[in-house]
């Protein structure tokens, strides 16, 4: 399990933000990008994760959050799978580009060998 891993701008940006990278025992370097409208999680020289963001502002866009609980979303390739959950997502989204200024989440990572 990484984080919490927090991705925050000044304001509502589209596209790329600055990737960060951490070290998991068991997996080495783990590096984390927002690209579009995807969380990327690649392992170094390894395979990598492609999250759907928009699968997330989708199902919290018009809904009054009455319970805090976070946001669960999967991602697979090959041996390599892993759940996001989204702790927080703000921006703007008109269902199609999402605009994240602030983006916080645990990352929960399965490597089969």
């Amino acid at each position: 399990m990484i984080g919490p891993v927090v991705f925050e701008s000044h304001g509502p940006i589209q596209g790329a933000m600055s990737p960060q990278t951490v070290r998991v025992d068991g997996l080495g370097t783990v590096r984390l990008e927002v690209a579009g409208n995807s969380l990327i999680a690649g392992i170094e020289n390894g395979p990598e994760l492609r999250f759907d963001l928009t699968e997330a502002a989708n199902r919290l866009a018009g809904v009054v959050i009455t319970e805090r609980r976070p946001l669960p979303i999967e991602a697979a390739n090959g041996p390599l799978s892993g759940t996001i959950l989204t702790e927080n997502l703000s921006g703007t989204f008109d269902g199609a580009d999402l605009g994240l200024s602030l983006l916080r989440f645990w990352l929960v990572l399965k490597h089969e060998s």
